[in-house]
């Protein structure tokens, strides 16, 4: 073989291969759903969904429950009629001309309420190995941090966020937290936060043509059927003993770190949610105080009072969002006339029907305190947590936001 002809077959060879490249990785992008290319338009009555054309597709088909709400070829749909403040599950499968599916994926959506402003509400997107979120823009946001368990695993300016490579039917527990710019004044921040599970979709078979009847129709919720949610908040002090600022006495304190359960507290508030009936209950735990002179010996006890209540203002029966305003202010009786009582103020405290919550608030510095969630009789799980460090009892004079 002269040159000429081996430099003109080794381009052939070249131009083949990058024919089957290109080929081959516009087969593997297109052949499936793109989660940062599902677009979603919402307002208080409608949800519009538009997502990409995939490779091969011949019908797409969007359920909402267990009802076909849609079967075309547009690659864009609009739900109408939709109640404010409803959470909307969707699944969105791609056919191919012969009836086969394609590819499938699960769309969560939550419609806003008119005239009011819920931080963070959260819409979820997912497939079999990737879990997809996103939100409405926090108000003056510098940035957000998303934690997995309680691990944070991204630090982001934008309002969506995708994590990949996860198992097929697997459920997570999310947090995003957003953080304002610095008040000039204070510089505190004000920090917003979503809690909430999501899961990928169990595997597909990809032979099974969804059938259009009902009975045979093969919708995945991957929302939890819930018939109550509790919100804790637990206020403690970290180590045994505190010094009291306005003398040379001690206070006791819980010696632990954060727990929704075990040790001591002193103020423990509970809001319990039935989605059945739409009620919410309360109840309230207060800590016995203890007093110590400064060789550790107990001089006096007493248990204080809470003036603990929350405010529900958009809720009822059967609906999806139950939205209060929390305001927990615990007194130490030994010094009353001398100290404010602790300070935790949540407003507002939005809970939804999957056990997802969304809250923004402020607290005083001293002590520590945590707010968790159970949903039903299940373990309970962290929403948020502050520690008051190396601060006493004097910093309960100031706060701080979350």
């Amino acid at each position: 073989m002269n040159k000429v002809s081996y430099l003109v077959f080794s381009i052939l060879i070249l131009l083949v291969m990058s024919m089957v490249t290109l080929t081959t990785s516009v087969s593997a992008e297109e052949k499936s759903f793109n989660l940062e290319k599902i677009d979603i338009e919402k307002s208080t009555d409608f949800v519009s969904l538009d997502w990409q054309d995939i490779n091969g597709a011949h019908t797409y088909k969007l359920l909402n429950e267990d009802e076909v709400i849609y079967s075309g070829e547009e690659n864009s749909f609009h739900h109408e009629g939709l109640k404010e403040g409803s959470m909307n599950e969707y699944n969105l499968v791609a056919f191919d001309e012969t009836g086969d599916q394609i590819d499938k994926i699960y769309i969560k959506v939550f419609t806003p309420i008119e005239n009011e402003n819920i931080e963070l509400m959260v819409d979820t997107v997912s497939n079999e190995k990737e879990i997809g979120f996103k939100w409405t823009p926090f108000d003056n946001v510098d940035f957000y941090e998303i934690y997995k368990g309680k691990e944070r695993i991204a630090k982001l300016t934008n309002e969506e966020y995708l994590d990949e490579n996860l198992n097929p039917n697997s459920s997570h527990d999310y947090i995003i937290k957003a953080y304002s710019n610095k008040d000039e004044e204070s510089g505190n921040r004000k920090v917003g936060m979503y809690s909430g599970s999501a899961k990928t979709l169990p595997n597909n078979d990809k032979t099974n043509e969804l059938k259009t009847e009902s009975e045979d129709e093969e919708f995945n919720s991957l929302s939890s059927d819930l018939n109550k949610t509790t919100i804790r908040i637990r206020a403690h002090i970290n180590p045994e003993f505190v010094n009291d600022p306005t003398s040379s006495a001690l206070f006791g304190g819980d010696n632990r770190s954060h727990s929704a359960v075990s040790g001591s507290h002193r103020v423990q508030y509970d809001i319990r949610h039935y989605w059945d009936t739409g009620n919410s209950y309360s109840s309230t735990d207060i800590g016995q105080t203890r007093k110590y002179n400064d060789n550790y010996v107990l001089e006096a006890t007493d248990t204080g009072t809470c003036t603990c209540s929350h405010d529900e203002y958009m809720a009822g029966a059967g609906e999806d969002l139950s939205r209060y305003t929390v305001d927990v202010a615990a007194q130490n009786p030994l010094v009353s006339d001398a100290a404010p009582p602790l300070s935790i103020d949540i407003e507002p405290l939005n809970i939804y029907s999957d056990g997802s919550v969304s809250m923004s608030g402020s607290h005083s510095q001293f002590p520590s305190f945590g707010v968790y969630r159970q949903d039903d009789n299940s373990s309970w799980k962290w929403l948020y947590n502050y520690s008051h460090g190396n601060k006493d009892p004097s910093d309960i004079y100031w706060e701080e936001y979350f």
